[in-house]
Protein backbone atom coordinates (compact mmCIF):
# COMPACT_ATOMS: atom_id res chain seq x y z
CA UNK A 1 0.00 0.00 0.00
CA UNK A 2 1.19 2.93 -1.00
CA UNK A 3 0.91 6.33 0.25
CA UNK A 4 0.96 9.93 -1.43
CA UNK A 5 1.30 12.69 0.01
CA UNK A 6 0.39 16.23 -1.32
CA UNK A 7 3.37 18.71 -1.06
CA UNK A 8 2.74 21.42 1.15
CA UNK A 9 3.37 24.71 -1.17
CA UNK A 10 5.31 26.56 1.20
CA UNK A 11 6.62 28.73 -1.71
CA UNK A 12 3.34 29.86 -2.29
CA UNK A 13 2.33 30.30 1.50
CA UNK A 14 5.33 32.67 1.90
CA UNK A 15 4.87 34.94 -0.88
CA UNK A 16 1.03 35.28 -0.15
CA UNK A 17 2.22 37.85 2.70
CA UNK A 18 3.99 40.20 0.37
CA UNK A 19 0.05 41.05 -1.25
CA UNK A 20 -1.43 41.19 1.69
CA UNK A 21 1.98 43.71 2.69
CA UNK A 22 1.25 45.92 -0.48
CA UNK A 23 -2.67 46.06 -0.11
CA UNK A 24 -2.10 46.86 3.63
CA UNK A 25 0.55 49.86 2.52
CA UNK A 26 -2.04 51.17 -0.24
CA UNK A 27 -4.92 51.18 2.55
CA UNK A 28 -2.27 52.98 5.39
CA UNK A 29 -1.45 55.35 2.64
CA UNK A 30 -4.95 56.24 1.29
CA UNK A 31 -6.38 56.53 5.00
CA UNK A 32 -3.57 58.45 7.00
CA UNK A 33 -4.91 61.88 8.26
CA UNK A 34 -3.15 64.40 6.63
CA UNK A 35 -2.33 67.81 8.39
CA UNK A 36 -4.88 70.58 8.14
CA UNK A 37 -3.78 74.56 7.34
CA UNK A 38 -4.24 77.08 9.77
CA UNK A 39 -4.31 80.30 7.45
CA UNK A 40 -3.99 83.47 9.14
CA UNK A 41 -6.45 86.03 7.56
CA UNK A 42 -6.32 89.35 9.91
CA UNK A 43 -3.61 89.97 12.86
CA UNK A 44 -3.66 93.39 14.73
CA UNK A 45 -1.26 94.21 17.43
CA UNK A 46 -1.72 97.18 19.72
CA UNK A 47 0.46 98.88 20.22
CA UNK A 48 0.74 99.44 16.72
CA UNK A 49 4.67 100.52 16.88
CA UNK A 50 7.41 98.62 15.00
CA UNK A 51 9.70 98.66 18.06
CA UNK A 52 7.77 97.46 21.23
CA UNK A 53 9.00 98.80 24.48
CA UNK A 54 9.56 96.35 27.33
CA UNK A 55 7.46 96.14 30.02
CA UNK A 56 4.41 97.58 28.11
CA UNK A 57 1.42 95.51 27.36
CA UNK A 58 0.50 93.96 24.39
CA UNK A 59 -3.21 93.52 22.61
CA UNK A 60 -2.91 90.94 19.94
CA UNK A 61 -6.06 89.53 18.27
CA UNK A 62 -5.95 87.14 14.71
CA UNK A 63 -8.35 85.37 12.69
CA UNK A 64 -7.88 82.29 10.99
CA UNK A 65 -9.38 79.71 8.80
CA UNK A 66 -9.12 75.95 8.66
CA UNK A 67 -8.17 75.05 5.15
CA UNK A 68 -8.85 70.64 5.21
CA UNK A 69 -6.72 68.39 3.06
CA UNK A 70 -8.63 65.10 4.57
CA UNK A 71 -11.79 63.90 4.88
CA UNK A 72 -12.33 66.15 7.80
CA UNK A 73 -11.33 69.72 8.86
CA UNK A 74 -9.19 68.70 11.25
CA UNK A 75 -8.04 65.43 12.14
CA UNK A 76 -9.53 64.68 16.03
CA UNK A 77 -6.55 62.53 16.97
CA UNK A 78 -4.18 66.14 16.58
CA UNK A 79 -3.91 69.13 18.60
CA UNK A 80 -3.28 72.87 17.76
CA UNK A 81 -0.70 74.42 20.05
CA UNK A 82 -0.46 77.50 20.69
CA UNK A 83 2.10 79.51 22.55
CA UNK A 84 3.53 82.80 23.09
CA UNK A 85 6.84 84.57 24.49
CA UNK A 86 4.80 87.04 26.46
CA UNK A 87 4.68 86.77 30.78
CA UNK A 88 1.45 86.92 32.12
CA UNK A 89 -0.28 85.98 28.83
CA UNK A 90 -4.06 85.68 28.98
CA UNK A 91 -5.83 83.50 26.11
CA UNK A 92 -9.70 83.65 24.52
CA UNK A 93 -9.84 81.31 21.30
CA UNK A 94 -13.29 81.37 20.03
CA UNK A 95 -14.10 78.19 17.28
CA UNK A 96 -16.48 79.49 14.73
CA UNK A 97 -18.56 76.90 12.64
CA UNK A 98 -20.16 78.57 9.78
CA UNK A 99 -20.01 81.85 11.07
CA UNK A 100 -21.21 80.85 14.03
CA UNK A 101 -19.90 80.81 17.72
CA UNK A 102 -18.45 77.41 18.94
CA UNK A 103 -16.40 76.07 21.59
CA UNK A 104 -14.66 79.16 24.03
CA UNK A 105 -11.35 78.41 25.58
CA UNK A 106 -9.71 80.50 28.14
CA UNK A 107 -6.80 80.09 29.62
CA UNK A 108 -3.66 81.71 31.36
CA UNK A 109 -0.02 80.79 30.44
CA UNK A 110 2.24 80.71 27.55
CA UNK A 111 1.02 77.73 26.13
CA UNK A 112 -2.66 76.43 24.98
CA UNK A 113 -3.46 73.01 23.24
CA UNK A 114 -6.81 72.79 21.18
CA UNK A 115 -8.35 69.34 20.57
CA UNK A 116 -8.71 68.21 17.27
CA UNK A 117 -12.33 66.81 18.01
CA UNK A 118 -13.57 70.91 18.41
CA UNK A 119 -12.19 71.75 15.29
CA UNK A 120 -13.19 68.00 13.26
CA UNK A 121 -16.09 68.86 11.47
CA UNK A 122 -17.13 67.63 7.38
CA UNK A 123 -15.36 69.62 4.77
CA UNK A 124 -19.12 71.30 3.76
CA UNK A 125 -18.33 73.16 7.30
CA UNK A 126 -16.51 76.43 7.63
CA UNK A 127 -14.53 76.31 10.65
CA UNK A 128 -12.52 79.10 11.79
CA UNK A 129 -10.71 81.02 14.98
CA UNK A 130 -10.91 83.85 16.39
CA UNK A 131 -7.78 84.36 18.65
CA UNK A 132 -7.62 86.97 21.64
CA UNK A 133 -4.23 87.45 23.48
CA UNK A 134 -2.71 89.49 26.40
CA UNK A 135 0.35 89.99 27.39
CA UNK A 136 3.26 91.92 28.41
CA UNK A 137 6.59 92.51 26.44
CA UNK A 138 9.61 90.91 28.97
CA UNK A 139 12.78 93.09 29.15
CA UNK A 140 16.23 92.90 28.66
CA UNK A 141 15.40 89.80 26.24
CA UNK A 142 18.48 88.43 24.62
CA UNK A 143 17.75 88.89 20.82
CA UNK A 144 15.70 91.86 21.40
CA UNK A 145 12.91 90.04 19.92
CA UNK A 146 10.01 88.62 21.25
CA UNK A 147 6.96 85.84 19.62
CA UNK A 148 3.94 87.71 20.26
CA UNK A 149 2.19 84.33 19.26
CA UNK A 150 2.85 80.76 17.41
CA UNK A 151 1.11 77.88 16.44
CA UNK A 152 1.56 74.28 15.73
CA UNK A 153 -0.04 71.33 14.35
CA UNK A 154 0.76 67.91 16.68
CA UNK A 155 -0.07 64.55 15.47
CA UNK A 156 -1.21 61.79 17.71
CA UNK A 157 2.76 61.57 19.03
CA UNK A 158 3.13 65.28 20.17
CA UNK A 159 5.00 65.80 16.91
CA UNK A 160 5.12 69.09 15.01
CA UNK A 161 2.67 68.39 11.61
CA UNK A 162 5.43 69.91 8.55
CA UNK A 163 4.33 72.91 7.39
CA UNK A 164 1.71 73.80 10.34
CA UNK A 165 4.19 76.18 11.85
CA UNK A 166 3.36 80.02 12.08
CA UNK A 167 4.71 82.78 13.76
CA UNK A 168 3.91 86.65 14.26
CA UNK A 169 6.78 88.27 16.18
CA UNK A 170 8.20 92.01 17.00
CA UNK A 171 11.78 94.08 17.99
CA UNK A 172 11.90 95.25 20.92
CA UNK A 173 13.52 98.31 22.57
CA UNK A 174 14.19 99.78 26.47
CA UNK A 175 11.06 101.95 27.85
CA UNK A 176 11.03 105.30 26.46
CA UNK A 177 12.32 108.16 28.92
CA UNK A 178 9.30 110.29 30.13
CA UNK A 179 7.93 112.87 27.31
CA UNK A 180 9.37 111.24 24.15
CA UNK A 181 7.38 110.46 21.34
CA UNK A 182 6.00 107.32 20.29
CA UNK A 183 7.85 105.71 17.17
CA UNK A 184 5.51 106.41 13.83
CA UNK A 185 3.85 102.97 12.93
CA UNK A 186 5.09 101.04 9.79
CA UNK A 187 3.43 98.66 7.76
CA UNK A 188 4.71 94.89 8.41
CA UNK A 189 4.73 91.65 7.13
CA UNK A 190 3.93 88.14 8.05
CA UNK A 191 5.26 84.93 7.59
CA UNK A 192 3.13 83.54 4.40
CA UNK A 193 0.91 80.08 4.68
CA UNK A 194 1.02 77.86 1.84
CA UNK A 195 -1.61 76.14 1.31
CA UNK A 196 -2.37 72.42 1.32
CA UNK A 197 -1.29 69.90 -0.81
CA UNK A 198 -4.66 68.43 -2.47
CA UNK A 199 -4.58 65.44 -3.68
CA UNK A 200 -7.31 65.46 -7.24
CA UNK A 201 -10.25 62.93 -7.49
CA UNK A 202 -7.93 61.25 -10.71
CA UNK A 203 -4.69 61.48 -8.83
CA UNK A 204 -6.78 58.70 -6.04
CA UNK A 205 -8.37 56.82 -8.70
CA UNK A 206 -4.76 56.21 -10.48
CA UNK A 207 -3.26 55.14 -6.70
CA UNK A 208 -5.75 53.22 -6.01
CA UNK A 209 -5.58 51.23 -9.80
CA UNK A 210 -1.70 50.84 -9.12
CA UNK A 211 -2.13 49.34 -5.57
CA UNK A 212 -4.48 46.79 -6.91
CA UNK A 213 -2.26 45.88 -10.24
CA UNK A 214 0.75 45.63 -7.51
CA UNK A 215 -1.24 43.34 -5.55
CA UNK A 216 -2.46 41.13 -8.47
CA UNK A 217 1.09 41.22 -9.37
CA UNK A 218 2.37 39.08 -6.00
CA UNK A 219 -0.84 36.99 -5.94
CA UNK A 220 0.24 36.04 -9.35
CA UNK A 221 4.10 35.18 -8.78
CA UNK A 222 2.39 33.08 -5.21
Amino acid sequence: MKIYLTPFPYQRFMRLPAAILVISLCLLALSSPAGATVVARDILVEPTGVILEAGNPVNLTAIAEIIPSGASTFSESHTLSFSTGLPNARWEIVVTVDGRQGAVIHRDGRRVFLNGYLLSYPTTRDVGLVIGLRGEIPPNLPDERVILLEWEELNAGGQVVTGSVYQVSRATGPASPAGSSTPEPTITTYPSVSAPTEVPFPMISLLLALCLFSARVAFRKS
